[in-house]
């Protein structure tokens, strides 16, 4: 085989112009370490796709196999996780990467993983980076799903030291992204391409083949080596050996100045890989991305939680799209409903003090975690709610250090809600003091609200003492509750909505409309209606004790509802309450 092209990084390093993509192999250590006896020498993985520590014992393994497999050799690259950026966090965050694959010695390459959360954090976690960077333990740092404005704000910072070598972005034939490919490349930043294989979608293309066949090559190759031609490093992901050979196996040819442009589609925007933050102005945009994902079952149940179908909050973490709520559950049966649920393939979990099973809940989640080692803590989004009895400064951490104390195996509460407003301003405003204080010392990663109506969200922006914004805001929402105002006024702030009540405690899953939409995508109206919030940027949390139900609920990905199935559906001009309260309207 030809020898590996390289090119070359502002750092004065070289990188493989072919890498492989760990996200979703697996086994992951089986698959790096055939892939570095391959030839790969370059290993991309994140802190979201879980599977670092595995990452690393592949590439130890290729190692100690042979004393001529030197360390050097090998670039390993991770990703800070939206959720760890700012300083601290990344510090800390990046302290865990290392320590997985300490028998690497160093990471070879740091990312910042998108620019979802606002300048200051992205400034901050690029501070701590080139400290990292300083000190040895990173050899070079860069982004991730930046676009130009990203760029820019790193190059016009007065703390600016290192220049980012690589931005990680999707690229393809049908997403060339010319302006930031000619940006970047007169900056001296190298392009790489995740998902340049398009997940499979565009290997039938008629060009694709007929260069193939001239090149007694695959399609897949071609696609490869026509953003190798280009400058763009490729990582395609590969847990098949054959695949790890074939897509390796591309430099013993180029394609001509006429090929690549027959092959190029400038003006097409295809997305492969399901969100595209490069485009992003979040969270100060008023139209915040949605990062929806249609996959396969298989997919699904592999994928961690932040790469499942999921909306970004505002700290740059992610939420699920679909989750179980644990109302009203037995206590008796509530812990085997949760670990049911997660091993369909759930990964958000809704409850509250006031549904008293907290304590259940947590050890539906437990027993998940300790039946298959490939269960990650990391990967569930575990939510509770302050009931109202409990709101105020004192009484919200007393209540808190309850609530994590029964479940103190999870170590953290991912994400806290107050439950309603039907309190006063005063005593919401000291219930978000305790909330942001909770999250300063670790013990809760996220916070929102409950039941809030706008002039509730208002008070707390105009608070001047406000250090988080909300993330979440769950209140009842359906076709005959739509709530525009309230909906786009959150989506505005970046604050993403969760739909309690989903399915109109079934009073409404024989609606002529419903019914006629579940024929014609051979799905339940139940299924119709939940993706119905979801085509609106929605999260859902249905409830139920029925095992049976579970799969049936979170079976919602492998198909869309036009617009004008949305439309058809919605009732704007209903109010129909189906939770029995709507303290959204409370006003005191």
């Amino acid at each position: 085989m030809p020898g590996v092209e390289y090119f070359h990084m502002l750092n004065g390093a070289k990188i493989p112009a072919v890498g492989l993509g760990a996200y979703l192999i697996s086994p992951a250590a089986k698959m790096v370490e055939q892939a570095l006896d391959v030839g790969y020498r370059l290993i991309d993985t994140a802190q979201e796709y879980g599977n670092e520590r595995e990452v690393g014992e592949g590439i130890a393994a290729w190692l100690a196999k042979d004393p001529k497999n030197k360390r050097e050799d090998v670039i390993y690259t991770t990703k800070i996780l939206g959720s760890n950026q700012g300083y601290s966090r990344t510090w800390s965050s990046l302290k865990e990467s290392l320590n997985k694959v300490k028998q690497l010695g160093y990471i070879d390459l740091v990312l910042i993983h998108d620019p979802l959360t606002g300048k200051k954090t992205r400034l901050e976690t690029w501070k701590a980076l080139q400290e990292a960077v300083d000190q040895g333990i990173v050899k070079a740092i860069g982004v991730s799903n930046y676009g130009e404005h990203h760029l820019k704000e790193l190059f016009e910072w007065e703390g600016f030291k290192y220049k980012p070598v690589v931005n990680q972005v999707e690229l393809s034939p049908w997403l060339m992204r010319n302006e930031l490919v000619k940006y970047c490349e007169d900056l001296g930043i190298v392009l790489e391409a995740y998902c340049p294989l398009t997940t499979g979608a565009k290997l039938n293309d008629p060009t694709l083949i007929k260069i193939g066949k001239k090149y007694g090559k695959t399609p897949a190759q071609v696609l490869l080596r026509w953003n190798v031609d280009r400058g763009v490093v490729v990582i395609p992901k590969s847990s098949n050996p054959k695949r790890l050979k074939e897509n390796f196996d591309i430099f013993d040819f180029k394609l001509t100045d006429e090929e690549f442009k027959e092959l190029s589609h400038p003006e097409a925007y295809e997305l492969y890989c399901g969100w595209d933050p490069v485009k992003s102005s979040f969270p100060t945009s008023t139209s915040p991305p949605i990062l929806t994902y249609y996959w396969s079952k298989a997919e699904l149940k592999m994928a961690p939680l932040a790469a499942k179908n999921c909306f970004p909050l505002l700290n740059g973490s992610r939420i699920p799209a679909a989750g179980l709520g644990v109302y009203l559950l037995p206590r008796s049966q509530t812990a085997g409903i949760v670990e049911k649920a997660l091993d369909v393939g759930y990964r958000l979990i809704d409850t509250a003090q006031e549904y008293e099973n907290e304590r259940e809940t947590g050890e539906g989640i437990k027993a998940w975690l300790s039946k298959d080692k490939n269960n990650k803590r990391e990967d569930v989004l575990y939510t509770t709610k302050i009931t109202n009895s409990n709101q105020g400064y004192n009484r919200t951490l007393k209540s808190l250090k309850e609530s994590l104390n029964k479940v103190k195996h999870l170590e953290y509460i991912d994400l806290v809600l107050i439950h309603d407003p039907l309190s006063d301003k005063k005593t919401r405003i000291e219930t978000w003091k305790a909330l942001q204080e909770a999250v300063d010392s670790g013990i809760v990663k996220s916070i929102g609200v409950s039941n809030f109506g706008k002039h509730h969200i208002q008070e707390l922006y105009d608070w001047e003492g406000l250090k988080y914004k909300p993330v979440v805001n769950q209140v009842e929402l359906s076709p005959w509750l739509m709530r525009q105002e309230l909906v786009d006024y959150c989506q505005n702030l970046g604050i993403v909505l969760e739909a309690y009540c989903p399915l109109t405690t079934g009073a409404k899953l024989s609606d002529a409309t419903l019914v006629k939409l579940a024929k014609k995508y051979n799905k339940t109206p139940a299924q119709v209606l939940l993706r119905w919030n979801i085509e609106r940027g929605i999260v859902v949390i249905p409830k139920s004790s029925k095992p049976e139900r579970l799969p049936e609920n979170f079976d919602l990905f492998d198909f869309k509802l036009t617009d004008e199935d949305v439309a058809e559906l919605s009732h704007p001009d209903a109010y129909e309450v189906f939770g029995g309260w709507d303290p959204v309207r409370y006003q005191s």
